[in-house]
């Protein structure tokens, strides 16, 4: 489930022109917690927390680049902010769906008013961190790669 927001908010900033490397640390970031296992740490992994997570309101360079974009620093805040708390907000309290479906709720109020919606499930890879009521298991990063380059908007 969270990959389908990951990929939304990815493919979202990129078809906005929204270009700032805060946000694409972040959502690099977020993308890295599928591929924690052995070789590398929970701890490593959180300890290189990227600017923008955890913040209520956006840094003014940020803001900068949604006007340069044209679009809403609103809507970009509003995204970052889903997009935080789809990983990090359940990373301590177990995951909780209606909390994902809150969050993913959140990507898909800004990506839908951009004629892009969340993937469906059935685009995606079957083992993601969403199953089973916990983070499932890690995938290797050219599976990361492989499901960050997919275009389900494209026909089947």
């Amino acid at each position: 489930m969270s990959w389908a927001g990951l990929l939304a908010a990815e493919h979202w900033v990129r078809r906005t022109g929204v270009s700032h490397p805060d946000i694409d640390a972040l959502i690099d970031h977020a993308w890295r917690w599928s591929t924690i296992g052995r070789s590398e740490s929970f701890i490593d992994w959180y300890a290189a927390l990227p600017r923008l997570q955890g913040l209520l309101t956006l840094p003014a360079d940020v803001t900068a680049e949604a006007i340069r974009a044209d679009v809403p620093a609103e809507d970009v805040a509003t995204l970052v902010r889903s997009l935080d708390q789809l990983v990090y907000g359940n990373l301590f309290g177990a995951l909780q769906f209606a909390w994902v479906e809150q969050d993913l709720d959140g990507i898909a109020d800004i990506v839908e008013r951009y004629e892009l919606g969340l993937p469906s499930p059935d685009r995606l890879p079957a083992s993601s961190r969403g199953d089973d009521g916990g983070w499932g298991y890690s995938v290797d990063a050219s599976t990361v790669s492989m499901i960050r380059a997919l275009d389900w908007t494209a026909p089947t």
